[in-house]
């Protein structure tokens, strides 16, 4: 990694995910999953904060998730 780095292809070690974070939550999209495996890295975008695996994460509950589902289809909902 430190050849890189002297040679400027990357301006500093670790800072490279906390900025995908950061530009990520400035455009209201929910904070992309990030996987390492077998020496590979993998990030995983999500264009839809309100998406049923990011609404779990919220710690939303079926029914919460069901009435979002309702409003993005709908746009409204009726309680009645």
């Amino acid at each position: 990694m430190m050849p890189f780095i002297y040679a400027g292809f990357i301006e500093s070690c670790g800072r490279g995910t906390s900025k995908i974070v950061e530009k990520c939550l400035e455009q209201g999209l929910p904070e992309p999953d990030f996987k390492a495996e077998n020496n590979v890295m993998t990030v995983t975008f999500y264009k839809d904060k309100w998406n049923e695996k990011n609404l779990k994460r919220l710690g939303l509950n079926e029914r919460q998730i069901k009435a979002i589902k309702h409003i993005k289809k709908n746009e409204n909902i009726n309680l009645s």
